[in-house]
């Protein structure tokens, strides 16, 4: 994605979520800055290749880039992630890996049933 945006810029936005223990705070910038500061970025080259960024927090109103002090995103939204939530998510990810161990042909029967009866009940 850094090479394609490299290549041929655009207007890209770069947004992060940060979940904390109790909550998810929603950050955003600009992406040209991040771009022409990739080669400072670190990589995970043993895994995925992916660029690698730490970052600093200043008090939810924005994040600083510790590899780029110039990119800057501002903090734009947040909000609670506490227990409920968390307890959603999981039982979200076991239903998923019990859809996703069926045969593909009983999975697509499934998604297509849950689909009609879906049409059905709005």
């Amino acid at each position: 994605m850094m090479d394609a945006e490299a290549d041929s810029p655009t207007a890209g936005i770069l947004v992060i979520a940060l979940r904390q223990i109790h909550e998810i705070r929603i950050y955003a910038g600009l992406l040209a800055p991040l771009v022409e500061a990739r080669e400072k970025l670190m990589r995970a080259l043993k895994t995925s290749g992916d660029y690698q960024l730490t970052y600093t927090n200043h008090d939810y109103r924005y994040l600083v880039i510790d590899q780029a002090p110039h990119v800057v995103l501002s903090g734009i939204s947040g909000f609670s992630f506490g227990e409920e939530e968390k307890t959603s998510v999981a039982r979200l990810r076991e239903a998923e890996k019990l859809l996703m161990a069926l045969p593909a042909d009983e999975l697509h029967d499934l998604l297509v049933k849950f689909h009609a009866d879906k049409t059905r009940s709005s």
